[in-house]
C-alpha cells in the first residue's frame, strides 16, 4: 500500500531490496559452512559446472538426470515471462535507470557473498 502511487520500477526495486536483504539476514544467522551462493549470470554461463558445485555442497549425486538438465537451456520458471538470459533486465533499462542507484549497495553485498 505504501507503494501504491509508485512507478512499476520503484515497486520492483523495493521488492528486490526487501527480498535480498531478507536473504542476507537469514544467511548471516547460519554458519557459513551451511550455505553456498550462486550468481544468476554464473549459473547461465556454466550451468553444468555450477550444478555440480551445488550438488557437491549438498552431498547430492550429479547423476544422469542432472547431466540432462544441465545440457539444455534453463527453462523459465512458472512465474517468468521469458527464458533466463544474461543481462535480461537491460530490456527495461530506461525504466529501471532511476532506481538502479537504490540497489547498488545491496548488489555489492550480494556479490561479496559469492566471493566469500
Amino acid at each position: 500500500r505504501q507503494l501504491a502511487s509508485s512507478s512499476l520500477a520503484e515497486i520492483v526495486a523495493q521488492q528486490w531490496l526487501v527480498t535480498n536483504q531478507t536473504i542476507i539476514d537469514d544467511l548471516r544467522a547460519l554458519p557459513q559452512e551451511r550455505w553456498c551462493s550462486i550468481e544468476y549470470d554464473t549459473l547461465l554461463a556454466d550451468t553444468a559446472g555450477q550444478l555440480r558445485r551445488l550438488c557437491q555442497f549438498a552431498d547430492v549425486v550429479f547423476g544422469p538426470r542432472l547431466h540432462q538438465i544441465a545440457a539444455n537451456p534453463l527453462k523459465p520458471s512458472k512465474y517468468t515471462l521469458s527464458a533466463p538470459q544474461k543481462d535480461k533486465w537491460k530490456r527495461n533499462e530506461a525504466e529501471l535507470q532511476p532506481v538502479i542507484a537504490s540497489t547498488e549497495e545491496l548488489m555489492t553485498r550480494l556479490h561479496a557473498l559469492e566471493s566469500s
